[in-house]
């Protein structure tokens, strides 16, 4: 348990440091790879959210999904990458390779429907190099491209992120 403490404290200053150095990776305007982070708190969600897949017109193969548990167990009917604290090491260092690996190649949208004190969800988020980041809570403000103050409605989640989307589209075309 205090092993525990002492690697969460770890990971928040490690997303301190990841923020501080990460590049911007250009949004292209039309996302065609999308990435979803969610905590097993917000499982239920993760139906609504993945209508983005189909709405976006993401291919199967630019498409992932990074499901965080504490014992990394996942729903059976999920294909999805596990993770949790013990992916990391002692100093926030990612020692998953399949993990590493995913977030070095990046996506164009990577949205993160986590809890706002899930350090381990927004520890993988610092690590994604991605073209739009998309969050919830203004206390990782430093963290994202763009927070949708939602709550837990992620159908306005949705929503919203559509109509953001629509008018980045619009910007990038003209």
């Amino acid at each position: 348990m205090i092993f525990n403490s002492i690697k969460l404290s770890a990971a928040r200053k490690k997303v301190a440091q990841l923020v501080e150095q990460q590049s911007s990776k250009s949004f292209p305007g039309k996302p065609v790879s999308l990435g979803i982070i969610i905590d097993s708190k917000h499982e239920e969600e993760l139906t609504v959210l993945l209508k983005l897949k189909k709405l976006l017109k993401i291919a199967d193969k630019n498409f992932k999904v990074f499901y965080y548990n504490p014992n990394k167990t996942k729903p059976s009917d999920l294909d999805c990458c596990t993770f949790n604290l013990q992916d990391f090491d002692s100093k926030g260092g990612l020692i998953n390779k399949e993990l590493e690996e995913i977030s070095s190649q990046g996506v164009d949208l990577l949205i993160t429907f986590a809890a706002e004190n899930n350090t381990t969800a927004h520890l993988i988020t610092a690590y994604f190099d991605a073209g739009l980041k998309v969050g919830r809570f203004q206390q990782n403000l430093a963290l994202y491209d763009l927070i949708l103050q939602t709550e837990e409605d992620a159908e306005l989640f949705v929503e919203e992120l559509l109509k953001y989307l629509k008018h980045l589209t619009k910007a990038h075309n003209e």
